[in-house]
Parts: C-alpha cells; sequence; structure tokens
C-alpha cells in the first residue's frame, strides 16, 4: 500500500493548523500574565504600606519628640531598636523582591505578546501562500472560461 504524498498545499494547511495552536496558546499567556501582573501590583501594593508602616515604627523608636516611644529602660529601647531595624531590613527585602517579581512577569507579558503578535504574521503569510498556491488553477479555470 502506498502512502499518499502531501502536497506543499497540504503542508501548509497543517502548518495553518500548528500556528492556530500557537496563537490559542500565546493568547492564553497573555491573558494569563495580565492577571498575575494584577496581583503582583496588589503586592506591591502591600510590601510598600509595610515597609513605610516599618519605618514609621522605627523612626518613633529613634526619635526624641513629641510621637516618640518611651521605654522603661535602656534594655527595653535597645531591643526595640533592633526589633525595629529587622523588621525594616524585612520589609525593605520583601518589597525590593516582590518589585523584582513585578519586573520579570511585565518582560514574560511582553515577550508574550511578541510571541502572539509573531504568531498572528506567520499565520498571515502561511495564509497568502495558500493563496497563492491556488492562484495558478484559479487562472486556468479563467482560462477555460474564457476559451469557452
Amino acid at each position: 500500500m502506498a502512502t499518499p504524498t502531501t502536497t506543499y498545499r497540504d503542508r501548509l494547511v497543517c502548518h495553518l493548523a500548528e500556528v492556530a495552536n500557537w496563537i490559542l496558546g500565546a493568547e492564553h499567556d497573555v491573558s494569563e500574565f495580565e492577571r498575575q501582573l494584577a496581583e503582583a501590583d496588589q503586592h506591591l501594593s502591600n510590601a510598600t504600606r509595610q515597609c513605610e508602616a516599618a519605618i514609621a515604627s522605627a523612626r518613633a523608636i529613634l526619635n526624641t519628640g513629641p510621637d516618640s516611644v518611651t521605654f522603661r529602660s535602656e534594655i527595653d529601647r535597645q531591643v526595640a531598636t533592633c526589633e525595629a531595624a529587622m523588621l525594616v531590613r524585612i520589609n525593605a527585602t520583601n518589597l525590593h523582591a516582590t518589585q523584582q517579581s513585578l519586573d520579570t512577569l511585565k518582560a514574560k507579558q511582553a515577550n508574550a505578546k511578541t510571541t502572539l503578535l509573531q504568531a498572528q504574521a506567520l499565520r498571515q503569510r502561511l495564509q497568502l501562500a495558500v493563496q497563492a498556491d491556488e492562484l495558478p488553477s484559479v487562472t486556468d479555470e479563467l482560462e477555460a472560461l474564457l476559451e469557452d
């Protein structure tokens, strides 16, 4: 039993199907990154607020003005200062990591959008190639009609 040979047109149609799947995947990636970016923006807002609160708390511990905190002993003040410093460092690190995650997501989303545009352009090129492949048969039909 001989296997049927694939024509140029058959290969183009097969590639069109592959590109259609590629486009669906890229569209899904773009929308998923949009969702993740919205979440990351919320995380960044929360991390920013926590960092600002830790800094405000540290200032209250370190200041001697009307908003300052009073302590019963020097040891209590030192412990509170140490805790405040740790909280500022922890929250600053968290803020930095959250910002980096957001930047990474933005880069991934941009990459997904570029992939989507490339896939759409490739689909158009393949569709044009299919149309160009049909052109000789259309020309033959037209010539046959003109002869009649």
